[in-house]
């Protein structure tokens, strides 16, 4: 049986010196994973682009592969590239932000059926990331991101809670909600950090330039999001890329 679907390259793993395998999340499939050959040398001679190369994180292409049951790495009969975001790989910042977006997604878009949801906002959030010129909304943006997934991954936290009385509620990041007092557990924010979570329930792609936010805040906003994956997301694993993050961004931001 062949598929010929959309997909968006999650990451790359080294599979032998020959082999690597490309981690995909495909609009017909959801999660799949093709063994690539790499590049390798003929004598000089200029060879066509391989598919190791094309397919390089948060690339959008157009792929036809041979399905075989109880196969768990699938090879590419046919490829096409549709958008390598070629501008994200050219700005430092947002080169930083694709290394860790890449990670996370390999992390928590597990191998199961495919959501067209999920599918059709990785494809025009990274098309946001790839236009996007303003720096204060091109630092925002994993956050911004992180944030509005949550809801196509089911889990997403309680933000309804606005009233002028919620001012002092802690909020509870087990459960995702406002409370009125400090949980039985360490998983929860105090209400002055509280009011991250409110402060992201008006973020969105169109309007993330307006928010000021220095590198401090950033990093806590985003140990707050991980952490709130982690619980939610479970086996969630560990990831190497938020600390380069952490340490790109000019206070002035």
């Amino acid at each position: 049986m062949f598929l010929t679907t959309r997909a968006v390259v999650l990451h790359q793993t080294q599979y032998n010196d020959r082999y690597g395998i490309v981690h995909c999340y495909t609009r017909e499939s959801g999660r799949m994973n093709f063994l690539v050959p790499k590049p390798v040398s003929a004598g000089g001679r200029r060879r066509a682009p391989s598919q190791w190369v094309q397919m390089q994180p948060l690339a959008e292409v157009e792929l036809t592969s041979e399905l075989k049951p109880r196969r768990e790495l699938h090879y590419i009969k046919e490829l096409r590239v549709l958008n390598a975001h070629i501008r994200i790989g050219a700005s430092g910042i947002k080169t930083s932000i694709g290394i860790f977006l890449s990670e996370l997604l390999y992390r928590i878009l597990t191998i199961g059926e495919a959501d067209i949801a999920v599918y059709e906002y990785l494809c025009s959030s990274f098309d946001v990331l790839e236009r996007e010129t303003d720096s204060r909304a091109v630092a925002n943006f994993h956050l911004c991101f992180m944030f509005h997934l949550l809801p196509l991954l089911g889990v997403e936290p309680e933000v309804n809670f606005l009233q002028k009385e919620s001012v002092d509620y802690w909020f509870d990041l087990r459960e995702g909600v406002f409370l009125p007092g400090c949980p039985f557990h360490n998983e929860a924010l105090p209400p002055e950090e509280a009011e991250y979570v409110k402060l992201f329930s008006r973020i969105r792609f169109d309007n993330m330039r307006l928010f000021r936010l220095n590198r401090i805040q950033r990093a806590r906003i985003l140990d707050i999001l991980i952490l709130y994956y982690r619980l939610h997301l479970p086996p969630f694993g560990s990831l190497h890329s938020p600390e380069i993050l952490k340490g790109i961004y000019d206070s002035r931001a």
